[in-house]
């Protein structure tokens, strides 16, 4: 079984974007769980979940500490062996991904423990790798990857706001067994807070603290945090002449 994930808070017509793609997915429903967390989110959300209570097998609506918070919610009420995040917004990029992913899964080795693919943000495809070099610059697109559950011992760190993925990439990295494959599995909503400019700083701050935090060799670290040692300053900078001009 795969447990999707979905995160919301204040955007009710982003999910009901989200579970109509999920609604639209060629595949027994049996195969799939499906999971809300709701950050306490006004009626607008909760008619929306209320309504599609047929599809929905979890939900919780409630405060909590951001989106790395609810989504440790979520893996905590999951029950299934592959776990995967679709967040408000996002949508599947066909309506067969999820039985291809299935597809996949069923006839892999034992020693897999995370699958990915390419994703779409404003209609431009992304390909990715899972590698160091991609790392440096990059972070896989949680969308378009999809976790053996046992990755997710520990869940996201909440010391950091944007960047929690980043980190538990690089705590699990000695044990990562990925697969790609070539199929674009999400369409990437652009418009939340990860995507805004004037986040850029605090997430290559914390890609940097998450990459020196890690268990990787001293060799690694450097080379990880290549890109961000100028990018952090280079947007740290940009945010304050910006603010001078206002």
């Amino acid at each position: 079984m795969i447990s999707v994930i979905t995160v919301v808070y204040n955007a009710p017509f982003c999910l009901e974007k989200t579970i109509n793609s999920l609604l639209n997915q060629n595949i027994d429903r049996s195969l799939i769980e499906f999971i809300v967390i709701d950050g306490g989110s006004g009626h607008e959300t909760i008619n929306i979940i209320n309504n599609n209570r047929v599809c929905i097998d979890s939900w919780v609506s409630e405060n909590d500490a951001g989106i790395y918070d609810a989504m440790n919610k979520g893996i905590n009420l999951s029950s299934g062996e592959w776990v995967y995040f679709l967040n408000a917004g996002d949508t599947f990029e066909k309506n067969n991904v999820l039985s291809i992913l299935l597809e996949h899964i069923n006839n892999i080795t034992d020693d897999i423990n995370m699958v990915y693919g390419s994703h779409k943000a404003d209609s431009v495809e992304h390909k990715q790798e899972c590698s160091l070099p991609f790392l440096i610059s990059h972070m896989i697109n949680h969308q378009s990857m999809i976790y053996h559950r046992s990755l997710f011992e520990h869940g996201y760190d909440l010391r950091y706001r944007f960047c929690a993925d980043y980190a538990h990439l690089l705590s699990v990295w000695p044990c990562l067994k990925p697969k790609a494959l070539d199929l674009c599995i999400a369409n990437f909503d652009t418009t939340g807070v990860s995507s805004q400019a004037s986040n850029k700083a605090r997430m290559w701050q914390e890609r940097l603290q998450a990459v020196w935090r890690s268990d990787l060799n001293i060799t690694v670290k450097i080379m990880l945090s290549s890109r961000g040692v100028m990018a952090w300053p280079y947007h740290y900078l940009k945010n304050w002449l910006l603010r001078l001009t206002k």
